[in-house]
């Protein structure tokens, strides 16, 4: 067989079960939402959390707890573009390091920190992946 046929067909593949993967996501998203919403209490705790003076000290401790042992400063850049998926502009976040540097050990670390009804692992992106009308979809599911 023609390994460009062989390909071809693996792509097809890969498309076929992440969008099967995307709507099985989503229909798990819509039963999480009801149960998504803080108490008080909880309220109370993340704003006293959000308020400590050494914030960003506690935050790299928690990746340092997960096995995330890297520069401080790379640490709390993730973690800020993680957390601005809640803005109406989010940032974007762009990992780039040398093989074996620990770019897959950082988006672990950050998807551990990131609740399950707001986080999409994709694993290829096609040319249309990033369209508008997915992007819409991705808003109105995300944030």
């Amino acid at each position: 067989m023609n390994e460009s046929v062989i390909n071809a067909d693996l792509l097809s593949l890969i498309e076929t079960l992440e969008a099967e993967r995307l709507s099985m996501r989503k229909t798990s998203t819509n039963e999480a939402e009801s149960t998504a919403a803080m108490t008080e209490a909880e309220k109370r705790e993340a704003i006293a959390f959000l308020k400590d003076e050494k914030l960003c000290e506690r935050i790299v401790e928690d990746f340092r707890r997960c096995g995330l042992v890297g520069e401080r400063s790379t640490v709390l850049t993730a973690y800020l573009g993680s957390i601005s998926r809640k803005l109406t502009e989010p940032l974007a976040l762009l990992i780039v390091a040398r093989s074996g540097a620990g770019k897959s050990a950082l988006q672990d670390a950050l998807c551990a920190f990131v609740p399950p009804e707001e986080l999409v692992r994709v694993t290829r992106l096609t040319g249309q992946a990033l369209s508008t009308k997915t992007l819409i979809h991705c808003k109105e599911r995300c944030w």
